[in-house]
Order: C-alpha cells, then sequence, then structure tokens
C-alpha cells in the first residue's frame, strides 16, 4: 500500500481509477448514495498522499494544505445533498475556504513583478464578469455575493499560482498552473449549469472530472515545489515516477 503513495505513476492510476469510478457512480441515480464512498475516496486518497510526504513541507505549509483538503472534503459531502439550497451554498462556502488555504499555501516569500501581473488579472476579472453576465439572472439576492467572493478566492488561486514561476521548480510551476485552469472550467460549468439556461453537454460529468483533475494536480504540484532527489527507499520526492 505504502508504494502506491510513493510513486506518482501507481498514485495516478489509483486515484483515476477513483475518479472513474466516482464519474459512473454519479450517473446511476439507484446507487447515488455510493458517492458518499467514491467522492470521499478522491479527497482521502489526496490527504494520505500528502501525509506520506510530510517530510518535505514546512509545518506551517502542512497545515494549509491539509486544511484546503479538509474544506474541500466538506465540501464535497455537502454538495451531494445539493437538492436543498441552503446546503448548496453552505457547500460553496466551505469550497471558498477551502480555496483560500490554497493561497495561502501558495505564496512564497520570492519578490515579484506586478507589471507581468496585470494582463493576467485583467483576463481574470474579464473572465469573471463574462460569468457573472451569463448567470446574473439566476442569482439570487442572498447568494450573490457569496458566489462573487468565491470567484474572487478562484482568481487569487491563479495569480498566487503565476507569482511562484520562479520561487519553485519547473514541474511544480506548471502540474500547479494546470491544476488551476482545470479548476476554472470546474467552476465555470457548474455556475453555468446551476445559475443559467446555459446548455453544456454532460456537464455533470464534466463538472466532476475537472474537479478531479484541479485536486490532482494542485496537490501533486505542491509536493514538487522542492525537487531535492529521486525516488529510492529514503527520499519522498516527486521529481521522478
Amino acid at each position: 500500500m505504502n508504494k502506491i503513495f510513493k510513486s506518482k505513476l501507481h498514485f495516478g492510476v489509483v486515484y483515476f481509477t477513483i475518479l472513474l469510478i466516482d464519474v459512473i457512480v454519479k450517473n446511476i441515480s439507484e446507487v447515488f448514495l455510493f458517492r458518499i464512498v467514491t467522492k470521499s475516496s478522491l479527497l482521502l486518497a489526496l490527504f494520505i498522499l500528502v501525509l506520506n510526504h510530510n517530510s518535505e513541507q514546512k509545518k506551517r505549509n502542512m497545515f494549509y494544505l491539509k486544511s484546503a483538503l479538509m474544506f474541500f472534503w466538506v465540501g464535497d459531502m455537502l454538495m451531494l445533498f445539493d437538492d436543498n439550497m441552503a446546503v448548496y451554498f453552505l457547500a460553496i462556502f466551505f469550497f471558498l475556504i477551502g480555496k483560500l488555504f490554497y493561497v495561502l499555501r501558495l505564496s512564497t516569500k520570492k519578490d515579484f513583478s506586478m507589471n507581468r501581473l496585470v494582463p493576467y488579472v485583467f483576463f481574470g476579472v474579464a473572465f469573471i464578469f463574462m460569468v457573472y453576465y451569463l448567470i446574473y439572472n439566476g442569482l439570487c439576492k442572498s447568494c450573490f455575493f457569496l458566489i462573487l467572493l468565491y470567484f474572487f478566492a478562484a482568481l487569487l488561486v491563479f495569480l498566487f499560482a503565476l507569482i511562484r514561476k520562479n520561487a519553485v521548480t519547473r514541474i511544480s510551476y506548471r502540474l500547479v498552473l494546470l491544476g488551476v485552469v482545470f479548476s476554472f472550467f470546474s467552476d465555470t460549468i457548474t455556475a453555468l449549469s446551476s445559475f443559467s439556461e446555459v446548455s453544456v453537454p454532460f456537464s455533470e460529468s464534466l463538472i466532476m472530472v475537472f474537479y478531479g483533475l484541479f485536486q490532482f494536480f494542485i496537490v501533486v504540484g505542491i509536493l514538487e515545489d522542492k525537487n531535492v532527489c529521486i525516488f529510492n527507499k529514503n527520499c519522498k520526492s516527486w521529481s521522478k515516477i
């Protein structure tokens, strides 16, 4: 079992198998309650992975990463009962806190140029306003600011992922950024499906696929941020499979 969490290849096979099963279960109403197991297993696998690489992370960084996964896990469980609008927005609140913990984990002490971020800020703000334009009529007054805060947190994750460029290894930077892109896909499809009349084919499956990819790449990317050594029995580096 321990070998699974010491190899990107082994862990990836296990993780994406669970993700595939969860997507299938999500589309079979008769076994809906089984999703509590399949969906929980995704973040549980990532949490165990983080624990297995505990020695390569500072305690504060580990706290941020574990907290992010825990808040996302609670949000995941609440989202299974999204027929209740109060529960649905509570789930979004937990996702929001999870993203903020990712922001804290991705923050670095390296200096960065604000000028380099300006185009990305404009892109992010424009993207948020475009999505908001499409979902505005479907938003209730009580959830307007919560959804706005959620997208603002998503923008912060994107920006803090960008400013890591010269502070971490290249593979870590790229994996985390890829995870953030998948997060945008998942969040956008979720917003359009929940609050607009825009029809996205296979939206339920795509949301889960992109969400699973987001969590996988951002966590694995974070664990790659210290390229110390290659796999061996005394080292937990993720620099190679």
